[in-house]
C-alpha cells in the first residue's frame, strides 16, 4: 500500500487470533490491516495518533486493537 510507511528498519505486523488479518502502525499515525489471504489492505485506521504507532495488539477475540504511539499514547479500537 502506498500509505504504509514505517520508522525504522523493523516493524511488526501482528496477527488477529484466527490469522486471518495481520495489522501494523505506520510513521504518521495510522494503523493498517490486511487480509492474510489476499495480501490486501481490508481497513485504515487514522485520525487518532499524533505520532508514529509503535506497538499493535489485538484483543484475544479479536475484535479489538490497542495500538500506542511514541507519544505513550494508547487507542483502543473497536468494530
Amino acid at each position: 500500500h502506498d500509505d504504509f510507511k514505517v520508522a525504522s528498519d523493523t516493524v511488526k505486523a501482528v496477527l488477529s487470533p484466527d490469522s486471518t488479518y495481520a495489522c501494523a502502525g505506520g510513521n504518521d499515525g495510522t494503523v493498517f490491516i490486511w487480509n492474510t489471504t489476499t495480501g490486501k489492505i481490508e481497513k485504515v485506521l487514522n485520525k487518532e495518533h499524533s505520532s508514529i504507532v509503535n506497538a499493535v495488539a489485538w484483543h484475544p477475540e479479536g475484535r479489538l486493537i490497542a495500538s500506542c504511539e511514541k507519544q505513550r499514547r494508547a487507542i483502543l479500537w473497536g468494530e
